[in-house]
């Protein structure tokens, strides 16, 4: 994992100033591809499945990648997608992790659109994923 040292700073903790030592990095197993269909161009954030975002969300299920951000605007919130949705296919391929994802995404044509299929809550429904022009 590559990361970026930030610095300390400083953060008033119950009236007493603490120092933290800060590196920005990507998370393993997250997709932050930057390509024309990419979860970043779609306006979403993706991770595969942990214990910690099972809980955290709610979810039920191991398969699929969890919908972690998106991005208020985006061709992902005009079509409903929500954080804490899980991603199962993206046209009719399956989704098996968060990598693959991402790169399946960028291969997507937005003003042609593609199909997803998520889980919300238990419940699977599909969303059409096209760009506004």
């Amino acid at each position: 994992m590559r990361s970026v040292p930030v610095g300390p700073i400083e953060i008033d903790v119950h009236g007493k100033l603490r120092s933290f030592d800060i590196q920005l990095g990507e998370l393993p197993g997250s997709a932050t591809a930057q390509r024309d269909g990419s979860p970043a161009k779609i306006g979403i954030g993706l991770h595969d499945i942990t214990p910690e975002l099972r809980s955290r969300f709610t979810l039920g299920q191991d398969k699929g990648v969890v919908i972690v951000q998106v991005e208020p605007g985006s061709p992902a919130a005009r079509a409903g997608l929500r954080p804490g949705d899980v991603l199962q296919e993206i046209g009719k391929d399956e989704v098996r992790n968060a990598r693959q994802a991402a790169d399946r995404l960028a291969a997507v044509d937005l003003a042609q659109g593609v199909r997803l299929r998520v889980i919300r809550e238990g419940s699977g429904r599909f969303v059409f994923l096209k760009s506004k022009g």
